[in-house]
Order: structure tokens, then sequence, then C-alpha cells
């Protein structure tokens, strides 16, 4: 087959497009050729999209990236693996050897886009044609809401005006479900997410999704069991059993990850809410002013109350009040955040 412009007149990439020599193109140490990473990183930005390798390019898109094939383009190509070899684990290395790079040679030739990153492309808000976006909104479990429930409740919606106004303006051809969330990891929901989206989900249609409280811890377990590149996940104040929790630590591919959460309420030994190892985009509300005023407040109305064993503090209204009060918070304001940036990217403003 022809090679794209972009893997010729390059002698490394020779040599990895024919298995010999030093083979695959791999991640430093030692850097590798700096012009055939920088044609690869060129490559991925066309087929994944932009939002895998902002680093990559810190001058912009419209000039030459770094060359250097460092964590983030390992990423890029391990999302790419999974796309090109879906149930393959062992060709999800990372490297870009005579394989990976005949399928991305395969889907330059081929126009390059639609392989779910995200990342510009034509077309307003219409998707290529056979695509089918997926987005699943898992909320918290409380409430008296049954794990699983579909399309029950609006407690998903604080912080934004409604499931209406989020859906309005989308894609005709965006699939779209709430469900209720469970507390415990690997329940029974999960799967049930995880269908619904393989279920749904057509040609290189994008996945997004936005969990709160237990809802957002779970979000993370479902895109590491999906086995497909999540374009956006958003988490809201996710709740954690505890600080060791693994779902804080599992691996997933995301184009774009955020997760918004208060470790203010850590100190009463409930739930844990804190950041996860695999999102890029962990952030901790409890040092914004209403969160900082609300800790002063509830200092001030039980001071001199003693401490558990351990140091966390005991339970009381009005510490329960405070719990409550700023997971409330968070959860808000996250899914202000999240449900914008989810609606910019599958209206196509990415």
């Amino acid at each position: 087959m022809a090679r794209h412009e972009l893997f010729t007149g390059n002698t490394r990439l020779d040599e990895a497009f024919d298995n010999r020599g030093r083979k695959a193109l791999k991640p430093a140490p030692p850097f590798d050729d700096f012009d055939a990473v920088r044609r690869l990183q060129k490559a991925l930005v066309k087929v994944l999209g932009q939002n895998f390798l902002k680093k990559s390019f810190p001058n912009g898109f419209d000039k030459e990236p770094d060359g250097k094939y460092g964590q983030e383009t390992m990423d890029a190509v391990i999302a790419f693996q999974r796309q090109a070899f879906p149930g393959q684990i062992m060709e999800h290395d990372g490297r870009a050897g005579a394989k990976t790079l005949g399928k991305l040679n395969e889907r330059l030739l081929a126009g390059g886009g639609g392989g779910g990153g995200g990342g510009g492309g034509g077309g307003g808000n219409q998707p290529p044609a056979g695509n089918v976006d997926v987005v699943v909104v898992l909320q918290g479990a409380g409430a008296g809401n049954s794990p699983g429930l579909e399309d029950a409740s609006p407690q998903a919606f604080v912080g934004v005006p409604s499931a209406e106004s989020f859906k309005s303006g989308l894609p005709a051809s965006t699939i779209y479900k709430l469900f209720n969330g469970d507390p415990s990891p690997g329940a029974a929901v999960v799967q049930r997410v995880i269908d619904f989206i393989k279920a749904n989900r057509k040609g290189g249609g994008r996945v997004v999704l936005i969990g709160m409280s237990s809802g957002g811890a779970n979000v993370f377990e479902i895109a590491n069991r999906l086995g497909l590149t999540v374009r956006f996940l958003a988490s809201s104040d996710a709740a954690f059993s505890s600080s060791t929790d693994g779902r804080r630590q599992l691996g997933f591919q995301a184009g774009e990850c955020k997760n918004f959460f208060q470790t203010l309420s850590n100190q009463f030994k409930q739930e844990f809410h804190g950041p996860v190892n695999a999102c890029g985009g962990n952030r901790d509300f409890s040092g914004d002013s209403e969160f900082t005023s609300a800790e002063t407040a509830r200092k001030l109305k039980v001071a001199g109350l003693a401490a558990l064993p351990g140091g966390f503090l005991k339970i009381n209204s009005v510490n329960q009040a405070f719990i409550d009060n700023v997971h409330r918070m968070a959860v808000a304001k996250g899914n202000a955040e999240a449900f914008s940036r989810a609606k910019e990217i599958l209206k196509g403003a990415t």
C-alpha cells in the first residue's frame, strides 16, 4: 500500500514500517528520531483529534510538535491502538511498530478523523454519516433512587438549568441516557451502562460520561472496563468508599477528563472525595471562597468538639448539615462546568 506523505522521506519510519533495525518507534529514554516522532504526532492529531496531544504542540497545532515520544504521545498511540485493534490487548503497548503504523497509514489515506478523539472536524453539528454519539449521565444513588433505574430523577441536573436545556441543540444522532448510580464498585449498573454504550454507539461516534456522587465514582470504573477511548469524562464530587477505593487507581483512556471535588468533608470519615490518578483534570474546590466560608462557619458552631480516634471529627447535626451542604455545592459547581463542556464538544466547538 502507498504511504501517506507524513510517512515518506524518513529513514527511521522506513525502519519501523519494515520491521527492521530499531523497529518500532517507542517512548524515551532515549529519545527517538525527532523528525519521525513529529510525523507520528501529526498523524495522530489528524486521526484522533487535538485533545490527545495538547502538550506536544506547545506553540499551537499550526506549528511543529515537540518531537518527543513522552507520556502524552504514548497515551495517544495506545488510544489509537485500542480503536485499531479492539480486544487485542497485546497490541496496546504504546509503541508505533509496523502494524500500528500500517493501520494509522490506512486511516490517513482514507481521510483521517472519525476515530472518536474529537478535535475539530467539519460538518457543524452533524457528525459524519453513520456515526452515533452516546452520552450517559450517572447520578447519585441517594434520595431513594433505585440503583440502575433509567431516566428517573432530575437530581443529576443540580447546577444546570435542566436536562432539556442540555440536550437542546445537540446533533440529532446523539443518544442520551440517565442512570441512577450505585455506591459499590463493581455494581451491576456499571455493566448496564457499558452494555448501553456498546449497543448504541455507531461508527466513530464519541462517548461522553458524566457522573456525580456515587455515580461519579462509578464512571471511572465504566471508562476502565469499556475498552473504548472516552471523548469526555467528567465527575462531580465522586463519592468513594475510602481513600483506598480502587476506582481512584484505575486506568482508562479519555480525550479529556475533569474530576471536580471537595476534600473538606473527608475529615468526617463518611466518604472520600479526592483526585483520580488517571484523570489529567483534577480540581479541588475546597479553597474556593464559598467552601472556605462554609468551613469557617462550621468551626465556629462546633468549637471545642473532640475528634474521634484517628483524627476524624465527630458527627453531630451541624457537621452533618455541613457534609451534605458542601457535597451539594461541589456537585452543582462541577456539573455547571461538566455539562457546559460536554455540550461544546458534542456541538463540535472543541
